[in-house]
């Protein structure tokens, strides 16, 4: 029993702490591909200019802007065009949306 003891101080003290979870660098906005495909959004810069950025499936992006938006084309051939505002430090998320058929934006914090 003595033995033990100290085992478990050990294993108490060793075991990973919960982190915060890591935040966006406090000049950009992120950019999280949900997707299995990558995507390309258009971000509205400070510039007042539109450029597209190019998002690789399940990965995320630093942009710098302060609205994106997406493109998608419906089954019934609709173009649909979502603009989304972003704010610096901020996290989003890029999915397709089945309901609805097209891209979606979503804040996530």
């Amino acid at each position: 029993m003595h033995r033990i003891a100290p085992l478990l101080l050990l294993v108490f003290f060793l075991a990973p702490k919960n982190a915060p979870a890591p935040q966006p660098p406090a000049k950009f906005s992120v950019l999280l591909n949900d997707s299995d495909q990558a995507i390309i959004v258009g971000v509205h810069t400070r510039l007042n200019e539109w450029q597209d950025a190019k998002i690789e499936s399940h990965t995320d992006a630093n942009v710098d802007g302060d609205a994106v938006r997406v493109v998608s084309k419906r089954a019934d051939n609709a173009i649909i065009t979502l603009e989304y505002p972003i704010a610096k430090a901020k996290k989003y998320r890029v999915l397709w949306n089945p309901t609805a058929g097209i891209w979606d934006i979503l804040a996530t914090q």
